[in-house]
């Protein structure tokens, strides 16, 4: 099956197959193959086996796929064929901002209706005992917001949600 990691402002394709053992599997990256063992150690937990490097894997299901936390790093991967059923993004980007993982609101920098410029600050969360600040995808108008400093928030979550500015 193919699907889809997003980095930042880049999208890789890659191909992954399910060996028949259920636990071994194949990923391909352009000319690239990458092997490995899946093993469940939890609800929301996974022991990969990456060439004989072991990796612990969080999980969390969001609307549109699945975030997936290895070694401090947050992606979001998506079954490539949902992606070409749901329609192209906009190209100007996201107009929401949404957690990448399970969080506590701690603070909510912007208000309704205020002018962002892209890589503003937004909200501050805290998970696991780490703050860090989501910040705007893009320039806009802050349209709403949808969380207060206390609220606990999951990904797919959308928090603030933006318009686009018009041109005079």
């Amino acid at each position: 099956m193919t699907y889809r990691i997003k980095m930042d402002e880049q999208t890789l394709e890659f191909d992954a197959r399910l060996e028949e053992d259920g636990e071994s599997f194949v990923l391909s990256v352009d000319d690239r193959e990458l092997s490995g063992k899946a093993v469940r150690v939890g609800s929301d937990r996974l022991m990969l086996d990456l060439e004989g490097r072991r990796v612990p894997v969080s999980l969390a299901r969001g609307e549109n796929g699945v975030w997936i936390s290895c070694e401090g790093v947050v992606r979001f991967i998506e079954d490539a064929e949902t992606r070409k059923r749901r329609g192209k993004v906009q190209a100007d980007g996201p107009r929401e901002v949404t957690p990448a993982t399970p969080a506590n609101v701690v603070r909510v920098l912007v208000e309704a209706g205020e002018r962002v410029e892209k890589g503003q600050g937004l909200i501050v969360v805290s998970a696991m005992k780490m703050e860090s600040t989501l910040t705007a995808p893009r320039d806009g108008i802050v349209s709403a917001i949808h969380c207060e400093p206390g609220a606990l928030v999951k990904p797919g979550d959308i928090l603030v949600e933006f318009e686009a500015e018009t041109e005079n």
